[in-house]
């Protein structure tokens, strides 16, 4: 009869294990998920060489420019485009044009670029496939104006001194850095021909 009743208090103290004599697993099982949400829900993360744009609604809330982590509201509220903002190269198309003395040229450029204001890009652009597109125009209507009032010996030439490709390739980058800066938020570092 003893026996019997220690195996029945056996018993019922395994089902109080069972049961739940321990709720501290519980609690660590939920402050794991609700770490793990908060986490993935409340911030974003912006590595080095990107930025971002914090969008409420798709309205911009907020541009990142350095690394690090950032809070913000979880999906639906706020979601977050980043961009590659670290030095781009830019092989542009063969344009044809012609010189002020009427000769048709084929000429190709190549530029330097980066993101400079994250917001203006995201509004102007919006997406960092289609800007090639962007400054391969500015090139070409740049290119187009300046080759206009030059000759061609001004580009190739037996005699050093008429040779003025450096100024030519100057007033290109100049145009084009402008009009980049000022529509898109990209800086352009380089353009040569």
């Amino acid at each position: 009869m003893k026996h019997n009743k220690q195996m029945i208090q056996q018993e019922n103290g395994s089902e109080e294990i069972k049961k739940g004599s321990f709720p501290w697993v519980k609690i660590v099982i939920t402050l794991a998920l609700v770490v793990v949400v908060g986490y993935f829900g409340f911030t974003c993360e912006v590595r080095e060489g990107n930025c971002a744009v914090i969008l409420r609604f798709g309205a911009p809330r907020a541009e990142i420019t350095e690394a690090g982590l950032y809070f913000k509201l979880p999906w639906p509220f706020e979601t977050v485009t980043v961009y590659d903002d670290r030095l781009q190269y830019l092989e542009s198309n063969h344009l044809e044009t012609t010189t002020k003395d009427n000769r048709n040229i084929i000429i190709q450029s190549y530029a330097l670029w980066s993101i400079e204001d994250p917001l203006q890009f995201h509004n102007s652009i919006g997406s960092q496939e289609k800007v090639e597109s962007y400054i391969n125009d500015q090139i070409f209507s740049a290119t187009n104006s300046v080759l206009g009032s030059y000759e061609l010996k001004s580009l190739l030439s037996l005699e050093k001194e008429e040779i003025r490709s450096d100024e030519i390739q100057e007033k290109i980058y100049q145009a084009v850095k402008t009009t980049c800066e000022a529509s898109y938020g990209i800086t352009v570092s380089d353009i040569s021909i």
